[in-house]
């Protein structure tokens, strides 16, 4: 996820023929903004938040998951070990 993360931010080009093909966009204007509107939302370091796993359970068809505590879900463990080895940030220093 973070190396795909990675190639949306820095490949722009290759993203867009992405973008183009799986989203069935046809204007060079509508895709132009998809990326720009993503680039700019989608973090370098996803780290899970509260607020990103309850819009998951608000999604669910069961009434029990809706009302989970999302904090019961957060495990940033991954994700912090390959920020502190320096994997991430060396990914956009090339």
């Amino acid at each position: 996820m973070i190396e795909g993360i990675h190639f949306y931010k820095t490949e722009k080009a290759k993203t867009i023929a992405i973008l183009k093909k799986y989203m069935k966009l046809e204007s060079a204007d509508e895709m132009e903004e998809t990326y720009n509107y993503y680039v700019k939302l989608i973090t370098e370091k996803p780290y899970p938040t509260a607020k990103g796993i309850q819009t998951i359970l608000d999604w669910s068809k069961r009434t029990d998951a809706r009302k989970a505590n999302p904090a019961q879900f957060i495990q940033p463990s991954i994700v912090e070990k390959l920020d502190k080895q320096g994997f991430i940030d060396a990914l956009y220093k090339k």
